[in-house]
């Protein structure tokens, strides 16, 4: 998946200006109060089902990197309470109180995801800065692998937030002409997690991955 992401990013830096769903492009008060209604008039099925998926993707990213359920930035102890729970619950309110925008034309689980992906780039870096204040004396018991593998996370979690808007508008005209690519990478936008996106395709994760190779392989022509 990271793979496919630097593909689909190279031609933006991290720094890129992405408006839709940005957190940094301030609303105004009447923006906020529109975006509130609206999400307050979101079905109640909508959000449950936005809530789920979104829990599933955290749980998937912090298994897949090998993130600490009792130690490390996502612990019970450093974030007082279920981690998943917290961020799910941090990533709703901050589109109800304009915290990020909500693109009208994005689902409520791909902007809690996107969302997600911000806030727990944040929680890793803070988690870090506080234990390297402490004369490099780590307060958890993580490796010097475990330590790097949590580097390597946050840092693709802040790539995905910063750029993912641009970088599929390129990507999805390159792949114009292909059903499938298109497909594949409306998915992606949507989920970016292989179970989920298997899901919603109707396909088994194999295929997923195989759909995957070929994509970058098209990719490489450009």
């Amino acid at each position: 998946m990271k793979k496919l992401c630097l593909k689909l990013c190279q031609s933006q830096p991290a720094s890129g200006h992405s408006p839709a769903g940005d957190a940094r492009v301030p609303m105004t008060d009447e923006e906020k109060m529109r975006q509130r209604k609206r999400l307050l008039k979101t079905p109640a099925s909508v959000k449950e089902h936005a809530s789920s998926l979104a829990a599933r993707w955290i749980t998937d990213q912090l298994a897949a990197y090998g993130f600490d359920p009792f130690d490390g930035p996502f612990s019970e102890k450093e974030m007082k309470g279920d981690a998943i729970w917290i961020i799910c619950t941090e990533s709703y309110r901050a589109i109800y109180d304009g915290e990020w925008r909500w693109p009208e034309n994005r689902k409520l689980s791909t902007q809690m995801i996107q969302i997600a992906k911000s806030k727990m780039a944040h929680i890793v870096r803070d988690f870090n800065k506080r234990d390297k204040a402490k004369d490099d004396l780590h307060t958890s018991q993580m490796t010097y692998a475990q330590l790097m593998k949590m580097e390597e996370a946050a840092g693709q979690w802040e790539m995905e937030s910063n750029m993912i808007d641009f970088a599929y508008e390129i990507a999805e005209k390159a792949v114009a002409g292909h059903p499938l690519f298109l497909r594949y990478l409306k998915s992606l936008r949507e989920y970016r997690c292989y179970d989920l996106m298997a899901e919603d395709l109707g396909l088994s994760e194999r295929e997923v991955l195989r759909i995957e190779k070929q994509l970058l392989k098209y990719l490489d022509q450009f």
